[in-house]
């Protein structure tokens, strides 16, 4: 309670300074009037009075220094309080019960100031989080793909995103307080019915109902319709009932639903009606969808295959092949696998297919399902395993022929070398005293050994044809015809002309092909002059060589016989020969991806035209593929 106790103490003590002096000056008065005798009344009455009024005015000066002043000022401060000024300070006169006040006034203004800088700072701190708040919200609304529009309960538009305009043609000022219904098929269902449904049906505030249906349309500005779905929220705000709704333009979805399903069809029917096998597998190998082809090829109805797994179906001597190939699936170590696979039959029987697997994936890169076609290869796949077989065979016999050739050649050539040796010597210690009969048979003898030793030789080459150097050099064609003519034993006035060509083929092989041709030429021709001509071209990407005499030529129906093993025109006796050379030059030629064919009439000279495979060094003169020969 408010004490004015020290405010009162100074008021008496002021009045006791000023009545003390009043009261001495009455006495004074006093004692005069009994020293000299009365004064008149009225003097004395005067000067009472104006004690009386000099003590008013001390009075009315004091409670105005002392009280009426300082209220004042403290008035002001409240008034500069009540307005939000808590910057007021009263200045403190003395240590009475106003000063006290002032000096409450004055902390309950600093504790003001210090809580109005408090929530100073907490409204701009709220104001920044709420315009940050309401600047994500913006931003959130303008980059949705989906329209959403909030409305009144009477169904006037709110709030308009950029969506919805993007969606409707509207500008968000062209629609803002107008009814929702200009946005719907009026026939329709709308926004607006469906708002009203969730407010009749008494949902609460925040509470959700979706709606969607091809049944849904709305419209654009431009008075397209296009099917929408709906989802709406009631929400509630001082008082006042709002709605806001997305709306998902559903044209793009329905037109890609129905390619999709146009597409699965289609889909559907290819794979049902194609003749090959045909499965969807999930990603342990169970089936998910299969074919009537693949059902038909392992021999198991449609439900009975479905309940099994591809393992199921997998010849025990490939399950765990198979196994780690979908492990490999799964895991994404493998993406697509191609494979001969034995599967197994529901009769048990085992058949060969090419199995095509392709790991789906999703856009996250995990895999979906695998999809798979087979081709049946059965009967192919016994036919190369019987082929590889015979192959095998054929290899071991080809060795044990190469084996005999080269054993027989070099068994027979040393009585055969002997048999000639000891011919020699009797023409040489008996000749004088031989006939002339038992000369011409030992002739005949000689020449006998010398035909066999060269059938065992061209035999012996023609074990070896697989065997040959194969590495290519470049040759010259007309450098090495000379050289291998100048060798040959032939009548002086023969002549040879040779193409200028520098090719790109296995030296040797190739080498023994024109000295066979060369040697066949000279020695089958009826003429002492004969002329052997050699030309070389390129022709859809082969070297072509023909040899080409001017002799007795070759009938058409010997020119096949001619290039078989041990076939000659002429009786050896006549002409010496083994019979093989043509079958080797045929042997050499095919063996390197060439041919060889004869052309005659019969009459008019030969030509052996036979093709070489054209070398990839042939079209760089420097190539590291070949060694010049040169």
């Amino acid at each position: 309670m408010f004490s004015t106790v020290k405010i009162r103490n100074k008021l008496l003590l002021a009045s006791a300074l000023w009545l003390l002096p009043a009261v001495t000056f009455i006495g004074l008065l006093i004692a005069y009037e009994s020293l000299v005798g009365a004064l008149p009344v009225l003097w004395s009455l005067l000067a009472v009075v104006a004690l009386v009024v000099v003590q008013l005015l001390l009075h009315a000066w004091l409670v105005q220094r002392y009280i009426v002043n300082r209220i004042r000022t403290l008035r002001d401060g409240v008034q500069a309080f009540s307005r939000g000024d808590f910057s007021v300070r009263l200045v403190q006169k003395g240590h009475d019960e106003l000063s006290d006040l002032e000096r409450g006034f004055n902390d309950m203004c600093a504790e003001m100031a210090d809580s109005h800088n408090y929530l100073q700072r907490l409204v701009d701190m709220r104001t920044r989080q709420a315009t940050e708040t309401t600047q994500r919200l913006q931003a959130i609304l303008g980059s949705v793909s989906d329209a959403i529009i909030s409305v009144n309960e009477e169904g006037r538009v709110l709030a308009f995103n950029s969506a919805a305009e993007r969606i409707f043609g509207y500008k968000e000022s062209e629609i803002l307080g107008k009814s929702i219904e200009i946005l719907m098929v009026p026939t329709g269902s709308s926004l607006r019915s469906v708002f009203v449904a969730a407010s009749e049906a008494g949902m609460s505030a925040n509470s959700k109902t979706r709606v969607r249906g091809d049944h849904i349309n709305a419209r654009r500005k431009n008075g397209d319709y296009f099917p929408v779905a709906i989802s709406a929220r009631r929400g509630e705000t001082n008082g006042e009932v709002f709605y806001t709704g997305v709306i998902e333009d559903l044209t793009e979805k329905q037109a890609t639903a129905r390619k999709l399903a146009e597409k699965e069809a289609l889909l559907n029917t290819a794979i049902h009606s194609s003749a090959q096998p045909f499965a969807i597998m999930g990603t342990f190998g169970d089936f998910l969808e299969v074919n009537d082809a693949l059902c038909e090829w392992l021999g198991y109805s449609r439900e009975v295959l479905l309940e099994k797994n591809m393992l199921d179906v997998t010849a025990e001597t490939d399950r765990q092949r198979s196994s780690d190939t979908i492990e490999a699936l799964r895991s994404g170590r493998l993406r697509t696998v191609n494979r001969e696979k034995q599967f197994l039959r529901r009769d048990g029987q085992k058949i060969w297919g090419m199995l095509s697997t392709t790991a789906v994936q999703e856009e996250s890169g995990d895999v979906l399902l695998f999809v798979s076609q087979v081709m049946d290869i059965n009967e192919t796949k016994s036919l190369t395993l019987e082929l590889e077989r015979r192959n095998k065979e054929l290899e071991r016999s080809n060795a044990d022929l190469d084996k005999f050739a080269y054993v027989a050649s070099h068994d027979l050539k040393s009585p055969l070398n002997a048999i000639r040796k000891i011919v020699s010597w009797i023409e040489e210690d008996e000749g004088s005293g031989l006939s002339q009969s038992t000369l011409e048979n030992l002739s005949l003898l000689r020449g006998r050994t010398d035909r066999m030793l060269q059938l065992l030789n061209d035999l012996l080459l023609y074990s070896r044809v697989n065997r040959m150097e194969s590495q290519l050099q470049w040759v010259d064609l007309h450098e090495m015809c000379e050289s291998v003519f100048y060798l040959m034993d032939k009548p002086g006035s023969f002549s040879l002309e040779v193409s200028h060509a520098r090719v790109c083929v296995p030296r040797v092989p190739f080498e023994l092909v024109m000295r066979n041709l060369i040697s066949n030429a000279i020695k089958h021709h009826d003429k002492p002059d004969g002329h052997i001509q050699i030309r070389h071209e390129e022709r859809d990407g082969r070297h072509v060589f023909r040899v080409e005499d001017n002799g007795p030529g070759i009938p058409p129906d010997m020119q096949l016989k001619a290039l078989e093993m041990f076939q000659t025109l002429k009786p050896r006796d006549k002409v010496e020969g083994s019979g093989i050379g043509l079958a080797l030059v045929k042997r050499t030629v095919e063996f390197f991806g060439g041919k060889v064919q004869i052309e005659s009439d019969g009459e008019n000279g030969t030509a052996v035209v036979f093709e070489w495979p054209l070398a990839a060094c042939d079209s760089v003169e420097e190539s590291n593929a070949c060694i010049d020969s040169r």
